[in-house]
């Protein structure tokens, strides 16, 4: 019968360790798929403006009322039943001038 000391058992198990490691490959490094093209970096910028601003309209349609200079100017004095009918206001301009925005 043959015995084996614990020392033998750890050695064993740290040198199946050392192989192990070895064979897993190393990381390699980042590479982005296509190269950054910067010239059209301000145009991309743009459209997401244009397209976070057109999608808080769509969230908020009275908020977006608001930020207009025309409407904000005299929106104190509405009462509420104005201010409730903003809601509802027909909004076939304000959907174009949104639409006008986006092709730009």
């Amino acid at each position: 019968m043959t015995s084996i000391s614990f020392v033998q058992l750890q050695e064993g198990y740290l040198n199946q360790d050392a192989k192990s490691m070895r064979a897993i490959s190393q990381p390699k490094a980042y590479k982005p798929l296509a190269p950054i093209n910067y010239k059209n970096l301000d145009e991309e910028l743009t459209k997401i403006r244009k397209t976070s601003t057109i999608q808080e309209y769509q969230l908020n349609q009275l908020w977006f009322l608001m930020q207009c200079s025309l409407i904000s100017g005299y929106f104190h004095d509405f009462t509420e039943e104005r201010t409730m009918m903003l809601k509802v206001f027909p909004d076939n301009d304000l959907k174009s001038k949104a639409h006008d925005c986006k092709n730009e």
